[in-house]
């Protein structure tokens, strides 16, 4: 059942790994194969599958305008890849698409934008981290400074006799 939901369903989802690197994950329903073959009169198998990574850093993008963009060729069986060596500090788009004998990109799929931030190389002190580990202080009764308002209790009778 879970199987042929993944089937049926047209998603491209990116994630951050690192500073420099995104992991892309994508999967196209059946209808999508059968019209994508039909469009271009050729079989699945033998499409020219294509990713695009398009920098969209301080960009309103509108699935044409691009800082840069890369394209990487890919199989028609393959639906993930993990995309290193990426500029930090830069938003990314990815489309998976077809790319035609001429070159022309056929956008099929749109990623989410993924911010690659600048690592930190900062250590954290461990005994900075101390005040983790203390033991809760729980304190028993009521303290006068509270007001009634913040007062409860499940003894109806008990509360009564503190305004007598």
């Amino acid at each position: 059942m879970a199987a042929n939901l993944i089937q049926n369903l047209n998603v491209c989802i990116a994630t951050q790994l690192d500073s420099s690197r995104i992991y892309v994950h994508w999967s196209f329903s059946e209808h999508i194969r059968e019209m994508v073959e039909s469009m271009f009169s050729t079989r699945w198998e033998e499409l020219n599958l294509a990713m695009c990574t398009y920098d969209i850093t301080g960009l309103h993008f509108n699935g044409h305008e691009s800082n840069r963009y890369y394209m990487k060729g890919l199989t028609p069986k393959q639906d993930f890849m993990f995309m290193n060596s990426l500029e930090s500090e830069r938003t990314y788009v990815i489309d998976i698409g077809i790319q035609d004998k001429e070159g022309s990109f056929f956008s099929l799929l749109r990623s989410n934008p993924v911010y690659l931030m600048k690592e930190q190389h900062e250590q954290v002190n461990v005994t900075s981290l101390g005040w983790m580990y203390e033991p809760v202080k729980v304190h028993q009764g009521v303290q006068n400074e509270f007001s009634t308002y913040s007062l409860y209790s499940n003894d109806l009778e008990q509360v009564k006799k503190q305004y007598e």
